[in-house]
């Protein structure tokens, strides 16, 4: 999973969007997030804003406005990207539109120590049953993906 790393402001809980690029308003919806190295008043409508600019404006941050400014490495994100947006200013990239090896990670509670999983034992015990409901929800249709 590919992470990169912004300054967050108003963000207060983990959010999973789907990437548009420099869209119009017309395409944004609740589960929006725009990548745009100019945001504007339009750019309010999509549910957050990513933006490479290292300072943004006085208006875009005031309400209730979820932007991550200064984010390194934006311009690996597609339109269609899933991602996952931290309040510490993390960007996890869930789901890439480009590739064909995308892996839904479903659970950390396995404890069978497999020579070929990536993933280690751990003691977390976070439930992640509605964070991956909301992924398949968004995952385009025709995805084939693989599930740990």
């Amino acid at each position: 999973m590919r992470s990169l790393l912004g300054h967050p402001v108003n963000a207060k809980e983990r959010l999973l969007g789907k990437i548009v690029l420099n869209s119009p308003w017309l395409f944004c919806n609740r589960n929006s997030v725009i990548v745009t190295s100019s945001p504007n008043r339009k750019s309010l409508r999509h549910m957050a804003i990513l933006t490479d600019l290292n300072d943004i404006e006085d208006y875009l941050k005031s309400g209730d406005n979820i932007i991550y400014y200064g984010v390194s490495n934006i311009k690996e994100l597609n339109a269609g990207d899933i991602v996952r947006l931290t309040p510490e200013g993390k960007i996890d990239v869930l789901y890439e539109i480009e590739s064909q090896h995308n892996v839904l990670f479903v659970t950390e509670q396995c404890n069978c120590s497999c020579l070929m999983c990536p993933q280690y034992t751990t003691r977390n015990k976070t439930d992640y049953t509605e964070e991956v409901l909301a992924l398949i929800r968004t995952y385009p249709k025709t995805s084939i993906f693989g599930l740990i």
